[in-house]
């Protein structure tokens, strides 16, 4: 496991789960909100300048990279050997971001505030397992990569606890 894709919908866990998998596996953590995003969740790339971007970072050795950005999953799995899905309920989804608004902490702990909860983001985590489910067919539809897919927190802290420090 050298370069990972850590995929799910928003309020699943992608950003908690990819720090410790990173810590864990030895690896570089990649938060794409932390490039793609300035402050105040102002996009800092266009179409174009955010593929060149992503071109970049996935050229790179190994890493862990945390985030979704549906229209750039092929290019990020072209180069990853390795995909975890986080399959969280969306009442658990809305609970975590809820959270992280009101407590005004993001698990990334980046530059990012919390994002603002617009209507596109609550249809984003609303329409989560429609999204995901299409993703995993896309990662499978590759054929190279291996794919793992959890649901609970169990499973969470297993595979975790598979890893080789």
């Amino acid at each position: 496991m050298r370069r990972v894709l850590v995929i799910g919908s928003p309020g699943s866990g992608k950003s908690a789960f990819s720090q410790r998998l990173a810590s864990r596996a030895g690896l570089p953590l990649i938060h794409l909100d932390e490039h793609f995003w300035l402050p105040n969740w102002t996009r800092r790339f266009d179409a174009d300048g955010w593929t060149a971007a992503l071109g970049a970072m996935i050229a790179e050795e190994s890493w862990v990279l945390d985030g979704n950005y549906p229209r750039t999953l092929e290019l990020r799995a072209s180069r990853a050997d390795f995909a975890i899905v986080l399959v969280a309920p969306r009442y658990v989804c809305f609970y975590r971001v809820i959270k992280r608004k009101l407590l005004r902490q993001r698990p990334d702990k980046g530059v990012l505030e919390p994002e603002p909860i617009s209507r596109g983001f609550l249809q984003a985590i609303w329409n989560g397992p429609r999204n995901t489910k299409q993703e995993i067919e896309t990662l499978r539809s590759m054929g190279r990569l291996e794919i793992v897919i959890l649901k609970r927190s169990r499973e969470v802290e297993s595979f975790l606890a598979s890893i080789e420090p």
